[in-house]
């Protein structure tokens, strides 16, 4: 998981950034079967479980969210769907890659991870630009302090 937060400043803003983007790179890295990774130590076992689970927690949310279900969407029950909340259900712009194999051996994960990236093209997101005055009255009370302390 990778996170890169970019803050904008314009010229007279100062130390306020006027606007924040965020970009979220998050390696699925697909389900594990363990019949297939041939996994036998007992912390991998574990792992893969974990895994499953959060992708098993993702597809029920990219479910929710692609049908427009209003009942509880369970973005907490998963480290992974807490992190894509903002991504998923947010103000924002989505992309997802999916990476499949030609490979006979992997048809299921294959076609798993097709419906995974078709349910997700579903998802309708409308992101605007958040124009929020909090910054310019910071801007102006900070403003106002510093002149309030020259007076003194």
């Amino acid at each position: 998981t990778l996170k890169i937060r970019v803050f904008l400043r314009g010229k007279h803003s100062g130390a306020i950034p006027d606007r924040c983007g965020k970009i979220h790179l998050i390696d699925l890295a697909g389900s594990e079967r363990l019949s297939k990774t041939w996994a036998t130590d007992p912390e991998m076992v574990k792992e893969a479980g974990f895994i499953n689970r959060s992708l098993g927690t993702l597809g029920s949310v990219i479910s929710k969210l692609a049908f427009r279900q209003q009942d509880h969407i369970p973005f907490r029950d998963s480290k992974l769907t807490r992190l894509l909340q903002e991504s998923l259900g947010g103000n924002s712009i989505t992309a997802m890659l999916a990476h499949i194999s030609p490979a006979d051996f992997h048809i299921d994960e294959t076609l798993q991870t097709l419906q995974y990236a078709s349910r997700a093209k579903t998802i309708k997101l409308r992101p605007v630009v958040s124009d929020v005055d909090e910054p310019r009255y910071l801007r102006s009370a900070l403003e106002d302090l510093r002149r309030a302390r020259e007076a003194r």
